[in-house]
């Protein structure tokens, strides 16, 4: 199995159910899907209409299966795995871009 690389992952990912996490006060946290990435830019599908401005911090998620109880078959949720951070450099009225500012 070849190892995949940090930006290789994230563009992965993002064909699945990534989802970001913006994060400019926890009043307005809200989530937004990722159009598309590579090696230093993502584009998001959030912008003025939504609250984002340049220098807001985000991190994105990967969401996964759902965690089922083993011996009751409760469903326990979706859990998150945070993948990475993101600034926010370029914002328009529905999509904005951000630079990686760390990964997981």
């Amino acid at each position: 199995m070849a190892i995949m690389n940090n930006h290789t992952l994230i563009r992965w990912f993002t064909a699945l159910l990534a989802v970001m996490a913006i994060m400019p006060d926890p009043v307005q946290a809200g989530q937004a899907k990722i159009l598309s990435s590579d090696d230093r830019i993502v584009k998001i599908g959030a912008g003025v209409d939504r609250g984002v401005r340049v220098g807001m911090l985000a991190e994105i998620y990967r969401q996964s299966a759902p965690l089922i109880h083993p011996i009751t078959g409760e469903n326990l949720g979706n859990p998150k795995v945070k993948i990475a951070r993101i600034e926010v450099t370029k914002v328009g009225v529905v999509t904005a871009e951000a630079a990686f500012v760390e990964h997981y």
